[in-house]
């Protein structure tokens, strides 16, 4: 399918927009620019891999290493709720993968050079085993990066990411989207507009996570008039895109124990008994569900050693929002009991 032209205001760069304007969300929080400041306990530095400049997070933390990978469009702020509670018993990391965020836009935007830049920052940190967590689109690096060099991976944990996005099903899926899926000029031509957008499309019924300030923030430039400008470009949206439908996840070649967490629902449930919520809800029964059970089906069947939750009252962007302590409960038993040692 034509890849959106905004692919970067979301996960997965899929957003809903029409009918969302009688949406009943609590509105968000509006640190003014001045008063903000990143409160999750990282450091951030910037490392020169496969060609390219990764800007990378480090929680540090005990045991072994975990690497989180963001999804499409998004940033590794959008782990800086999560990240803190699992350092207990890993040391964890996460990177902007190039084109995203703060790391460079250069091509090219294949899945063996993702990969390739993951286990060369992997090299390049002293990392010579580690388990990763990719969510939406990192589910593709993990994969490959588990699947050709299965020594680097003792552990992998997908959220809502377990999917092969190649599938013609999931292309016919967006082709029948019942709303707009690409943000307005209007809804970006400032932090609070977008960071309301964010809410209504994705978070709806729910606070504004401290992460998602983050990571809204390390997505744009904001000029002195208080306007935006994304640092993801069109282009480099379109072709990360084609990245992601033309890669298929060889799950049969993964050796490493995985866990899939899986969302209910691709879109977040309006609150509301509009048309909209109606066709959204038809859409997902009659085309994203049936997909969904697919994958499950057949990540239990390819993949060695696997295991697989459904988390309730989640979508695909919120799943790593919506109760973090919980999810950071299931990572970390998991990988703690199955991982590689």
């Amino acid at each position: 399918m034509p890849a959106p032209s905004r692919l970067s205001w979301c996960s997965l760069g899929f957003a809903v927009l029409a009918g969302c304007s009688k949406d009943k969300a609590p509105e968000p929080a509006t640190p003014a620019a001045t008063e903000w400041r990143d409160e999750s306990p990282h450091t951030v530095r910037d490392y020169q891999v496969n060609g390219v400049r990764l800007n990378l997070l480090d929680w540090g933390g005990s045991g072994p290493d975990l690497v989180l990978i963001h999804g499409l469009g998004d940033s590794p702020h959008i782990f800086d709720d999560l990240a803190p509670l699992l350092t207990g018993e890993f040391h964890v990391v996460a990177y902007a993968r190039r084109g995203h965020a703060g790391s460079d836009q250069k091509g090219p935007y294949d899945n063996l050079t993702l990969t390739e830049d993951l286990r060369q920052l992997l090299d390049t940190l002293g990392i010579k085993q580690a388990s990763l967590l990719g969510w939406s689109m990192g589910g593709n690096e993990i994969s490959e990066l588990a699947a050709h060099d299965p020594a680097r991976v003792s552990g992998l944990v997908y959220l809502d990411a377990a999917y092969d996005w190649s599938d013609p099903r999931l292309v016919k899926a967006f082709e029948t989207l019942p709303v707009a899926i690409t943000a307005t000029a209007e809804d970006a031509k400032s932090l609070t507009t977008l960071r309301r957008w964010y809410q209504r499309v994705w978070l709806p019924e729910m606070p504004w996570p401290k992460a998602w300030e983050a990571h809204l923030r390390d997505l744009v430039a904001v000029g002195p008039d208080g306007t935006l400008r994304m640092k993801q470009t069109d282009s480099v949206n379109a072709l990360m895109f084609a990245s992601l439908t033309s890669y298929h996840k060889d799950y049969r070649r993964i050796k490493a124990p995985a866990l899939s967490l899986i969302s209910p629902d691709f879109l977040p449930r309006k609150p509301d008994d509009s048309a909209t919520a109606a066709k959204v809800a038809a859409w997902e029964r009659d085309y994203f569900g049936p997909f969904r059970q697919a994958s499950i089906r057949r990540f239990r069947a390819e993949v060695a050693q696997s295991a697989d939750s459904i988390l309730p009252n989640t979508s695909h962007a919120s799943i790593g929002a919506v109760d973090v302590d919980g999810l950071a409960r299931l990572v970390t038993s998991f990988l703690r009991d199955h991982a590689r040692k």
